[in-house]
């Protein structure tokens, strides 16, 4: 029996010794080092996107390439903004508080995403958006009564909501390809305000052509 025991006792302390020595020193591991011993990154919560260049048309492996780090959890379901999504949480957008991230992917490809924030956040988020795309040129009146805006991109259209949302548990940010626009299909029935948001901005008409800038 204890000459069973002592090699199982060294294979666990050698084991015990290469986990150590590589989270210690992950940095200078040879490529040889198995992976399966060195620690995981926690998920990343902040989210950088720039809406000039925000990847139309990538597919679902790729986004999920592109975004590694926020650990995306997805799934089929059909809306009237695609029939794929990918979501998680979110601490901070673009250096502003944020609540939640969804992408969104008709027919394998990613066309939209929508960022949610604390119902604070949304004078800065106007502010965010006044600086870096200028002023709001679209504007429209949903269903619902909210009044909405909307910056055009290269990359596509931004809309949220002109003033704080009343009555709400959070504000947000959607943002539509050049594509999507262009060609809509068949909606479904909207079955939220953010969707219905969305589909009053697909009836303000644009598109340059350029459906797929930042691929």
């Amino acid at each position: 029996m204890k000459i069973v025991l002592i090699p199982m006792l060294v294979a666990v302390s050698v084991l015990y010794a290469a986990i150590w020595f590589g989270r210690e020193n992950s940095d200078v591991l040879p490529s040889w080092f198995p992976a399966v011993l060195l620690p995981k990154a926690p998920p990343s919560r902040d989210l950088v996107m720039d809406f000039t260049r925000t990847g139309a048309c990538l597919s679902v492996d790729r986004l999920k390439q592109r975004f590694a780090g926020l650990r995306l959890e997805c799934a089929e379901q059909q809306s009237s903004l695609g029939d794929y999504v990918c979501w998680t949480d979110l601490k901070t957008f673009n250096g502003m508080q944020a609540k939640e991230v969804t992408f969104f992917f008709e027919a394998g490809l990613f066309n939209q995403v929508r960022v949610t924030f604390p119902v604070p956040i949304h004078s800065d988020l106007l502010n965010y958006l006044n600086r870096n795309y200028g002023k709001a040129p679209l504007h429209s009146t949903v269903a619902s009564g909210e009044d909405i805006t909307a910056w055009v991109t290269p990359s596509g259209r931004l809309t949220t909501y002109v003033e704080e949302p009343v009555n709400q548990h959070e504000t947000l940010l959607l943002w539509t390809s050049h594509r999507a626009i262009a060609k809509p299909g068949v909606r479904r029935a909207p079955a939220s305000t953010a969707e219905k948001i969305m589909g009053s901005l697909f009836d303000m008409t644009y598109g340059d052509g350029r459906f797929c800038d930042g691929v």
